[in-house]
């Protein structure tokens, strides 16, 4: 009797110390896939972190947008950028007869509907394209203002350069038909790049006074806006050259 007794509570110990052992056994493995979830998250986070960093870089340089690469999601924050820097290639590459918000989606490689968070329409994605062109401008003409010599000469000679380098912008920028006049940063845009030309008139004109520079500078910017017109349209004759006959327009 006190063999089997001694049997079955052997047993029973026996089996106790099983379901124990399979316990912290069970309880090591949760832990593990506990550590290992966490651990996965972390990793994706990290990953994700990583996916931003290099998303802005590449919106920077916008290095290979257009050379058949599989399109890559924007993150939010540089969405409206890469939405701009789309649309100004097409327009530089394709003409303005070629930009939609289509076509800008499609090659931002985003949904169709994403630029009309940004930009509203087309016309309001164009403006704000518009603004950034008045702004550059605006940075070519100040430089040029500062020249020690002849500022009004390297005036108009730098408004040349940014139409021949920046054609399809160039275009945009005065295409009133495609834009929102109306929109506060385009306003100021425009007065900031007028304002530019109006200084450096006031202050190279003979006998310029308070009530000149303004009239003044409104001569510059139609012999030197005519001559970028005809420039991009090929109007202008081929002797003696777009430099030659634009020194001669200057003098």
């Amino acid at each position: 009797m006190k063999a089997a007794a001694f049997s079955g509570e052997h047993r029973h110990g026996t089996e106790e110390q099983g379901r124990t052992s399979r316990g912290n056994v069970d309880s090591k493995q949760n832990l593990k896939r506990q550590h290992e979830s966490v651990t996965y998250l972390y990793i994706d986070k990290m990953n994700n972190a990583g996916a931003a960093v290099k998303e802005n870089l590449s919106v920077a340089t916008s290095a290979g947008m257009f050379s058949g690469m599989p399109a890559r999601p924007y993150h939010h924050g540089t969405l409206r950028v890469a939405l701009l820097e789309a649309a100004e290639l097409i327009l530089e590459r394709d003409g303005l007869d070629q930009l939609s918000l289509r076509a800008i989606s499609r090659a931002a490689g985003v949904s169709h509907a994403a630029p009309t968070h940004h930009f509203g329409d087309l016309r309001g994605l164009l403006t704000a394209l518009a603004v950034i062109g008045f702004r550059r401008f605006a940075l070519s003409l100040e430089e040029a203002a500062a020249a020690p010599k002849d500022p009004l000469r390297e005036l108009g000679r730098s408004y040349v350069r940014f139409a021949r380098t920046q054609p399809g912008l160039f275009l945009l920028m005065f295409h009133n038909k495609v834009l929102n006049g109306d929109d506060a940063d385009f306003k100021l845009a425009t007065a900031e790049a007028f304002a530019a030309l109006s200084r450096v008139t006031a202050a190279s004109l003979p006998g310029a006074d308070g009530s000149t520079p303004c009239r003044g500078a409104l001569a510059s910017w139609c012999l030197v806006h005519g001559f970028c017109m005809l420039l991009l349209d090929g109007r202008l004759p081929p002797q003696p050259g777009t430099d030659a006959l634009l020194e001669e327009v200057l003098a």
